[in-house]
């Protein structure tokens, strides 16, 4: 059930979405199933699992399939196949009933605004280019271990866990601690900066009253 601090909006929003993640599922479903994979349960983790009949081969990681060329293959059939395991929780807290998910959603903007180009097509292509995002995923520990939850700042359209982001980060980790590149150090300068800038001007504002 939906926390009673969940706007009615949001709550319906969700739903959909999770409809059509699920609706999604069951195409993937349909695709390994032509290539010889079942999803089945596995009985020790609880989780799906997937299993190849032919070969007697069972995994919990999704299965990859021959390549093929066209705007069916690559990241986006890669995608399509993660939804089975992306509408699937991996945990609910008990004291909080917080739902854990294999990815959540922290922030999502687009710049571009819908009088911007001519077509609707073209819009959307405009939306997704210049789309900037942050998601949390959550990493198997394996068995019962609770793994970490990494989140990943993704610039332009998604492309799964282990597609292309301009950083990342292990929210167990210390902030500042893993700047590796320099993009990212330049990132957390600034950062510390408009808060350092934030700050003085609160003190001047106090100062003044």
């Amino acid at each position: 059930s939906p926390h009673a601090s969940c706007a009615e909006a949001a709550v319906h929003e969700a739903d959909a979405g999770l409809i059509a993640l699920s609706q999604l599922a069951l195409l993937a479903t349909e695709i390994l199933a032509r290539a010889g994979w079942e999803v089945v349960p596995d009985e020790d983790s609880g989780r799906l699992a997937f299993a190849h009949e032919a070969t007697g081969v069972a995994q919990l990681a999704t299965p990859s399939l021959p390549p093929v060329d066209g705007p069916t293959g690559g990241w986006a059939r890669e995608l399509l196949l993660d939804t089975i395991s992306l509408v699937e929780p991996l945990e609910v807290n008990p004291a909080s009933g917080e739902v854990r998910w294999p990815v959540r959603v922290i922030s999502h903007e687009c710049s571009i605004s819908e009088h911007d180009s001519e077509s609707a097509a073209e819009t959307w292509l405009q939306q997704c280019a210049a789309a900037v995002s942050v998601i949390d995923v959550a990493m198997d520990g394996g068995g019962e271990e609770q793994g970490a939850t990494v989140r990943q700042l993704i610039r332009g359209v998604w492309r799964g866990v282990d597609g292309p982001r301009v950083a990342e980060l292990d929210l167990a980790e210390e902030a500042g601690a893993q700047l590796e590149t320099w993009e990212a150090t330049t990132a957390a300068a600034l950062v510390l900066m408009r808060l350092a800038a934030a700050d003085m001007t609160v003190k001047a504002a106090d100062g003044a009253g």
